[in-house]
């Protein structure tokens, strides 16, 4: 007896080999199977359906999704396998794209014989146009539908019925909607790198796209009103004054005794530093080039400074009444107490008085400024922030009302204070008049500010923090 690896002639019956399976013709055009049985001969031929490719779909949670084809039987009669989408090719030949976007093109399939394609089916709507693809031997596919263009990832190419492209993705991340290369977004949203963002709570997008809000840890950032809200520095006991340079902030800790101290952090935030530990009521607070100026308020009343990179702390001055603000210029430290102004030499020396109050009056100011032409002032009088030309003339209120307005900043455009109440504001004006403008709200008894090109900066006296707003 003569087992076959398939059937044969003789004169003896063909037997084939048990277990052998072999390709066999199915009634519908595609290819089957049959196996050799234990008796040597072979079955029924095994025939399967054709496969379906799973269209694409975009994502709707902001990520893109990446939708792959299924690969559907390719076949060489009349009968069509179904491509992507269920578009029907006649006999076989190359599958579509599946979930196209991205602006991507359809890809040609492997060969294969048959008729030529059946009409795709449409894709969803608000999509480009799709490549043609051709089905080897099977004549061109008829022109898919749109591929996406939008934020949602192409799918992988299926092998399937000869015809055109699948369906395309559905509407991108974030709500995003796309027509003729044109996407909007929903009201109160933007696009941002194909994406859907609101601009004024959106971390990465901040006020505009691209605009990142962050900080060094532990510093930490969230994007408010479309403004970076940086809480530099927390957990403190009473922060009050607050000086910068081009690298760092600096602010006191207003405690008595032995309590108070003067801190460094960087300007993008992180990690506190001690400057000058063991102080009496640290206030008014300045800086220059080399050194940190600062007041300590108590029964001592001095006048300290300490280099900015830390180091022993030097007394410039004592037995001063309640010294309270201070400032830096040239090669003189300024300071006010309640008997007057004063002045001395930043390398120590005699305290010069330059103002004194009227005759049985004490003098008592909150904020005190100046620029090039102008003193700017704080006044609890009205709750009023006025400016006098800096050699003497009528003064110009710029906000009446405000409610307990304290210290005072100043750049080119703008003035800064603080309304120090328990739940305060830190306000701006226009330094030649105007409505005034809150810039943050709700904060804890806000006293101390300064600012720079770009930030607003102060100390919630209350909330034991260390802000800054960006851009001011």
């Amino acid at each position: 007896m003569a087992f076959l690896g398939g059937c044969s002639g003789g004169g003896e019956a063909a037997k084939c080999v048990p277990g052998l399976t072999v390709d066999c013709p199915c009634p519908a055009g595609q290819q089957g199977a049959q196996t050799c049985n234990s008796a040597g001969t072979f079955a029924a031929c095994a025939c399967t359906a054709p496969t379906v490719d799973a269209a694409g779909t975009g994502s709707t949670d902001g990520a893109a999704t990446s939708p792959s084809d299924a690969a559907g039987a390719g076949g060489s009669g009349a009968s069509a396998s179904t491509g992507g989408a269920g578009n029907i090719g006649g006999g076989g030949g190359a599958g579509g794209i599946g979930g196209g976007t991205s602006g991507g093109t359809s890809v040609d399939g492997p060969t294969s014989s048959g008729g030529p394609g059946d009409a795709a089916v449409p894709d969803a709507p608000g999509l480009q146009p799709d490549v043609p693809v051709d089905g080897v031997g099977g004549g061109v596919g008829t022109d898919g539908s749109p591929d996406m263009v939008g934020p949602s990832a192409g799918g992988s190419t299926g092998v399937g019925a000869d015809g055109s492209s699948g369906d395309g993705g559905g509407s991108g991340a974030g709500g995003i909607t796309c027509q003729s290369g044109q996407c909007t977004c929903p009201p109160g949203l933007s696009v941002c790198s194909g994406t859907c963002v609101d601009e004024q709570t959106d971390n990465g997008n901040c006020g505009g796209c691209g605009t990142v809000c962050s900080a060094i840890l532990p510093s930490t950032a969230a994007c408010t009103v479309g403004r970076c809200l940086v809480t530099v520095a927390s957990g403190l006991s009473s922060p009050a004054f607050i000086a910068l340079d081009a690298t760092s902030i600096y602010w006191t800790d207003y405690l008595g005794g032995t309590g108070g101290t003067v801190m460094k952090v960087p300007i993008g935030g992180g990690i506190p530093t001690a400057l000058a530990l063991g102080q009496d009521h640290p206030e008014g607070l300045a800086v220059d080039a080399t050194s940190v100026y600062w007041a300590n308020e108590g029964p001592s009343g001095t006048v300290m400074k300490v280099p900015i990179n830390g180091g022993t702390p030097i007394t410039l001055a004592s037995g001063q009444a309640s010294p309270f603000l201070i400032a830096v210029a040239a090669s003189y430290v300024y300071w006010t107490t309640d008997y007057g102004a004063m002045r001395l030499p930043i390398g120590g020396g005699t305290p010069t008085t330059l103002t004194t109050p009227a005759s049985g009056q004490v003098l008592s100011q909150h904020g005190i400024v100046v620029d090039a032409t102008s003193v700017y002032l704080t006044s609890d009088a009205g709750g009023t922030v006025t400016k006098v030309p800096a050699g003497g003339g009528t003064p110009t209120t710029l906000a009446s009302g405000q409610s307990n307005p304290f210290f005072i900043a100043v750049d080119a455009t703008s003035v800064y204070w603080t309304n120090r109440e328990q739940v305060g504001t830190v306000m701006k004006v226009p330094t030649g008049g105007g409505t005034p403008t809150a810039l943050a709200s709700f904060q804890k008894s806000p006293l101390g500010i300064a600012v720079d090109a770009t930030s607003v900066y102060w100390t919630n006296n209350d909330g034991g923090t260390v802000m800054k707003l960006t851009p001011k």
